[in-house]
């Protein structure tokens, strides 16, 4: 089933590319003609390395009603934020380079509803310490262990990358839900490696080497096994809604719709004007996911 949502707004232009990027486009072609194995392994430590944002004001403000707790897992502290004192636990998943407050949003009408909410900050991202550096993997294991010792998820609402990290987790079995919302989701892990590679401009010989060292460290069937395209199917007991807005220039709508069309027992909705981070905050679609989450609360 697909809806249409069309709020009156106009799209942001894209930013212009930072001198950091043209730079590294040009040493990976220089030392990828060169030394293709070097540009391999400087692609492969690229790939990991994630980017720590200032917090807006908007994001203070829903920071200051939670309580903030630093929360020892086995991958290590990870930054939590918690509102509402009883109810069924939702957790929300935030996506890569991003943090646990662009979803908070949705907090406060879903303790309205009875519902308690966490959010988080993953590995290398946002207020957690250590180094800036996650795999999927791991963020699923620390989702895991949020969910063991605070509390099991009645619902998962994932953004991006996040949607990946929550399929993973529930194909793999870390941990159960009852509902799943999915916004600007990625349905193949070879699409981020694919936007990974031309947004660098990194070599054919170069990518090779690179999916080679991956495959190496991780298990050559590392892209199916983290690719919510290949874990969703199995996920028909979990009820979803996705939304995905038409000019999301960072992942494309179609990457949603795939998903939708692969997820049992999944609803698609459409927006316009949003982008790939103001569906997060967006009072239509806030009131559409909390609908969605509290149906048959």
């Amino acid at each position: 089933m697909t809806d249409t949502h069309a709020p009156a707004k106009t799209r942001r232009p894209r930013s212009k590319i930072p001198l950091a990027v043209h730079a590294m486009r040009l040493g990976f072609k220089t030392l990828g003609r060169v030394l293709p194995s070097t540009a391999a392994g400087f692609a492969y430590r690229t790939w990991f390395l994630t980017r720590r944002f200032p917090v807006p004001a908007r994001e203070q403000a829903w920071l200051q009603t939670a309580r903030s707790e630093i929360v020892q897992t086995p991958e290590g502290p990870i930054a939590t934020y918690q509102w509402g004192e009883q109810g069924p636990f939702v957790y929300l998943v935030h996506g890569w380079n991003g943090r646990g407050s662009q979803l908070a949003a949705f907090a406060a009408p879903l303790v309205a509803k009875g519902y308690r909410v966490v959010a988080f900050d993953g590995p290398g991202h946002g207020n957690t310490p250590g180094p800036n550096h996650a795999t999927l993997p791991r963020f699923a294991r620390v989702l895991q262990s949020l969910t063991q010792q605070l509390g099991p998820a009645e619902a998962m609402i994932a953004h991006s990358f996040g949607s990946a990290v929550v399929t993973y987790a529930l194909s793999h079995h870390l941990l159960t839900t009852q509902r799943v919302v999915s916004l600007s989701p990625v349905s193949r892990m070879r699409f981020l490696t694919e936007y990974f590679f031309q947004g660098l401009h990194i070599p054919p010989g170069v990518q090779r080497r690179f999916h080679h060292r991956v495959e190496k460290e991780f298990g050559v069937d590392i892209w199916t096994r983290i690719s919510p395209d290949h874990n969703v199917p199995g996920l028909g007991h979990v009820p979803a809604l996705l939304l995905h807005c038409q000019d999301d220039q960072d992942i494309p709508a179609h990457e949603g719709a795939r998903l939708h069309n692969l997820w049992p027992n999944s609803r698609f909705v459409q927006t316009e004007g949003l982008g790939h981070r103001r569906i997060l905050r967006d009072p239509e679609v806030v009131r559409q996911v909390v609908e969605f989450v509290t149906e048959h609360h």
